[in-house]
């Protein structure tokens, strides 16, 4: 499941950054099949601002259209015909209306939270790495997600059957993802603020071209460190962990005891959060 993940987010990645990518960085440097497709005076960054618009929402609107709009439109329908039988009535048919569990089991499959996770995270990574680019873009991920909510419980409750549950004790692999687009958004957005862009010489306007590549380095390198500090700074609160360890204690002694386990014997496991947990004879409370 972790590598399906991976590779799903790879090309997801490559699929909506690419051509952000491309006018950013790489179309004043390259022709496409014998093509100039540099930017004008080599200005890309108001070209960029549109792209990153344009397809944002783009993939906004076509969410809503796959997952919510044409699944409504395509909802079984409450009604069904009946054939009456019978010698009086044979071969007449009537309308009736189908019970709940019936129109509930005509429904498609849940798709799965890997799905909902995928399209999150490549939003996110829309703010992450071109937020320097087009500071609005954090305000229309905002407004979308106001939106995204009530059409994601929408499709849960009332366009697909209801999904099995599933336990986990995190978010898997996708939080490695986020982890290591975190890193990408700090040499995104100063390479933005460098090479696309004219923020750097705003501030200082006699830089050269050097100096302006060696304050974004240095820039870069000041964050990354940021971001390491904090992360180790980072500690489990004591009764937190004092909780976890009391739990993992008892349950390797549990596992202990079921080594010698005899399934004639009536025993019952007690796991109450607030008790100490017991594997014996069942005992009155």
């Amino acid at each position: 499941e972790n590598d399906l993940i991976a590779k799903k987010f790879c090309f997801g990645f490559v699929n909506s950054y690419f051509a952000i990518y491309f006018v950013a960085f790489m179309a004043n440097h390259v022709n496409a099949f014998g093509v100039d497709v540099s930017c004008p005076e080599h200005k890309c960054i108001d070209y960029v601002e549109i792209m990153i618009a344009v397809i944002f929402l783009q993939n906004v609107f076509s969410r809503y259209l796959i997952h919510s709009w044409i699944p409504a439109l395509m909802a079984p329908s409450k009604e069904a015909k009946v054939e009456l039988e019978g010698d009086d009535d044979e071969g007449e048919e009537i309308i009736a209306e189908k019970k709940d569990w019936e129109v509930q089991a005509e429904l498609p499959e849940f798709s799965g939270i890997n799905e909902e996770y995928g399209e999150k995270v490549i939003e996110l990574g829309y703010v992450m790495l071109f937020g320097a680019a087009f500071p609005l873009l954090s305000t229309f991920a905002l407004i979308n997600n106001f939106f995204d909510l009530r059409a994601h419980a929408t499709k849960v409750l009332t366009t697909t059957k209801r999904p099995g549950y599933r336990c986990s004790k995190d978010v898997g692999s996708w939080a490695t993802i986020v982890d290591i687009m975190s890193l990408m958004s700090i040499m995104s957005q100063c390479c933005f603020l460098a090479f696309t862009s004219n923020a750097l010489y705003y501030y200082f306007p006699s830089m050269t071209d050097v100096q302006n590549a060696f304050l974004a380095v240095a820039i870069e390198h000041s964050l990354l460190m940021i971001k390491v500090l904090m992360d180790s700074m980072i500690e489990v609160p004591e009764p937190v962990d004092l909780a976890y360890r009391k739990k993992d204690y008892e349950l390797n002694m549990i596992l202990e005891r079921l080594d010698d386990f005899d399934p004639t014997e009536d025993v019952i496991l007690y796991t109450a959060d607030d008790g100490d947990a017991y594997y014996g004879p069942t005992r009155e409370n």
